[in-house]
Formats: C-alpha cells, structure tokens, sequence
C-alpha cells in the first residue's frame, strides 16, 4: 500500500493535486533540474507564501502562514488559506485542526478544492481504520478530482470497503479507479493486483474441503494483511498450497483481516502442510469463513 507513505496532497503553480508518496516538483523558482538532480538550491521561501512553504514541506511553517493569514483574506484566497492550513495540519498529524479546516470545504463549488479536502480527510480516516468514515470522502473525492488523483481517491476508498468485508462494492470501486488511472504505473499494478485477488478474499467455503487452516497472522490493518498474503504466495506455491487468502473476523469485539491458507479434512493433515510451508504459523478451525 501507498504509506503516508500514501497518498499526499499538494499545491503546485497554484493547483492542487494528489500525488503518491511524492510532492511534484515544483513549477518555476524551485531551480533547475539535470538528470533528475537539483542544479541549484532553491529559492527562499517568504514566510506569507504559505502554498510555497507547502510544497517544500515545511508544514508547520505552512500551517502557521494560512492560518495567521485566513482572516484577512477573502474569495478564493481564503479557500486556499483553508485548504493549505487543513492539509498541512494534516501533514503532521493535527487532525483536529485539519478537521476544523478542511470539513467546510468538502462542500465547496470548486472540484479541486472540495476533491481535496475530501481526500485529505478521507486518508486520515482510512489510514487510523475508520473506515466507515474513510468511504464517503474518498468516494467524493473520486468524482470531483480525474486522472490518477480520482484513480488514488477509488483505490483507497475500494481498501476501505474491502476492510469493512464489502467485496462486491470494493470490486466495483477497484474497476473505477481501473478505469481512471492515466500515468501512475505503480499504481495500475496495485489495481491489477487487488482485482486479480478479489476472488481469493472471504472466499465461500468449498463442500468438503475440511475444516482447518493454517494462519499466519491477523491484522487490523486490511492493507498490510493484503502485503502479507502477497509475499507469501511462491512460497506456498513451491510447498504445494493454494494460494493464501485474507479473511475478515471478529476478535474480543475487534475487526481483524486473518491471512489464511489451505483447507484440511483434519488437524494432522494441516500440520503436515504446515511443515512443508515453512512459515511460522497456526493450525486452526477455520472460524469465520
């Protein structure tokens, strides 16, 4: 998964777009570029540019610059003023503040300004498993940005839906942001690899295939449960076993995305299969599948 490593916001030459995991470079005044290396050092930023300070990474100082600026400013200005303050709080974990920022904005006339502010509060909740909340905002924000920005916004809210065990609507979301997607080669391959593995998420239990699996883990994160049934799957090729599979349960009240693989008629058989596998891992009833 994209970490916060995720997805980020950015304002660059004015526009705000989504990128992933990188802020794009920036648009004039940032100095020049050979190879992909910075020729020269880039330019000071003054303490009132709070989009420049943005795009440097310089959140707090950002931060400060919107929010002490936003009162006296009007129109579409202050909107920018908004949006750079929430999406910078944002940035260094201040969700409160960026909920007081950017949650009036999530209705504004402007797609780009209401697109952003939806994905940014939809990230937040998506990546502390809120996902409930998570899916209406990267939904919206889906239908107001385009091209790789509107595919990101699908792909994470198709996550979400996923972690909550709604597979048919993750699908129909994972095939939006298919459809969307423009340039992010990573990002098709991320897309791919989820649609090619819906079929093996919360599968119907098989007429006779037993009763017990081999867990490796179980993870309240859906994404990383995903990373782990991934790498996992040439070793149990090599030993002889199905390909590993994420099922949603319910622990102590918690929802947790268990990575299972196999079937067995009985204990013995699993822990044969177990041993051939070679990871560390539990043989159990297959509760919840």
């Amino acid at each position: 998964m994209m970490t916060r490593n995720s997805m980020v916001l950015a304002s660059v030459c004015g526009v705000v777009v989504l990128c992933a995991g990188l802020v794009a470079p920036g648009c004039g005044g940032g100095g020049g570029r050979a190879g992909g290396v910075q020729t020269t050092a880039p330019a000071p930023v003054h303490e009132d540019d709070f989009r420049g300070l943005f795009d440097r990474g310089e959140y707090n100082r950002a931060y400060a610059s919107a929010s002490r600026q936003y009162p006296a400013l009007s129109g579409s200005a202050k909107d920018q003023a908004a949006l750079v303050a929430g999406m910078s709080a944002s940035r260094v974990e201040r969700r409160e503040d960026a909920e007081r920022w950017l949650r009036p904005l999530v209705d504004h006339p402007s797609s780009g300004v209401s697109g952003s502010a939806s994905a940014t509060l939809g990230m937040d909740a998506h990546r502390t498993g809120r996902h409930a909340a998570a899916i209406p905002l990267l939904t919206r924000a889906s239908k107001s940005l385009t091209g790789d920005d509107s595919a990101r916004a699908s792909f994470y809210a198709a996550d979400s839906l996923q972690a909550l065990g709604r597979d048919a609507d993750a699908r129909a979301m994972y095939q939006a942001a298919s459809s969307s997607v423009k340039d992010d080669a990573s990002l098709k391959s991320k897309i791919a690899a989820r649609l090619q593995t819906m079929g093996n998420v919360n599968p119907d239990p098989v007429a006779g295939a037993g009763s017990y699996t081999i867990q490796v883990g179980a993870y309240a994160d859906f994404a990383r449960a995903m990373e782990v049934r991934a790498k996992l799957q040439s070793r149990a090729s090599s030993a002889g076993l199905p390909d590993p599979r994420v099922v949603t349960i319910t622990r102590d009240g918690k929802t947790l995305h268990a990575v299972r693989v196999g079937r067995f008629a009985n204990r013995p058989t699993a822990e044969g299969a177990q041993r051939r596998f070679g990871v560390e891992s539990l043989v159990m009833v297959a509760s919840g599948e």
